[in-house]
């Protein structure tokens, strides 16, 4: 979310207010960004948008430090969060692996496809492409395993990709793979 989206409102009743500072700080909370801006502002009540720009990728928080003409000064009671995220989701296929070939006797057989996945935030969901058609689509999706989705097919060639978005609504789209399924004998 922009800082500059989030409008901030100071009200102070009993005197005029002197100026307020934008702080700006990672999730670890052990650093303060450099993008602390000071502002001088007047009034009982006042709206200031301030623009920046976030040093690198991940979870920020901010918060204003407002000071009235008395030197009384506070933080607002709630800390607001910042998510920059501009890179897509990175998904490696596992298996089956691309031109792999399988021989069955029943006419259909059930494919796991397994995939692993990376991002800077949450992701949200991963769906599975078969033959060109999303065909199911996982909303609890694991960074740090690898995820697995079972399917039920038949004979023929097959393609697979997996795309997965994150909570930033960046879409991922995997490599294609193609795997072939024969049925035992030739029928």
């Amino acid at each position: 979310e922009d800082l500059e989206k989030k409008g901030v409102i100071f009200c102070d009743t009993d005197t005029a207010l002197k100026n307020s500072t934008l702080f700006v700080w990672n999730v670890s909370n052990s650093a303060v960004i450099n993008n602390s801006e000071n502002r001088t502002i007047t009034g009982i009540a006042n709206t200031t948008n301030i623009s920046i720009s976030l040093p690198y990728e991940g979870n920020f928080s901010w918060n204003y430090y407002a000071c009235d003409d008395n030197s009384n000064c506070a933080f607002n009671n709630t800390n607001y969060t910042i998510i920059l995220d501009t890179i897509k989701p990175n998904i490696n296929l596992t298996s089956p692996g691309d031109s792999a070939s399988s021989t069955i006797v029943p006419a259909e057989m059930s494919i796991t496809f397994e995939f692993s996945l990376a991002d800077v935030s949450n992701v949200t969901n991963c769906s599975l492409i078969f033959n060109d058609a999303i065909v199911s689509t996982l909303l609890v999706v694991n960074k740090t395993t690898s995820n697995t989705i079972a399917r039920t097919t038949g004979t023929g060639t097959h393609s697979w990709s997996v795309n997965c978005t994150d909570e930033a609504n960046n879409i991922g789209n995997s490599s294609r793979r193609t795997f072939t399924i024969a049925r035992e004998g030739g029928t």
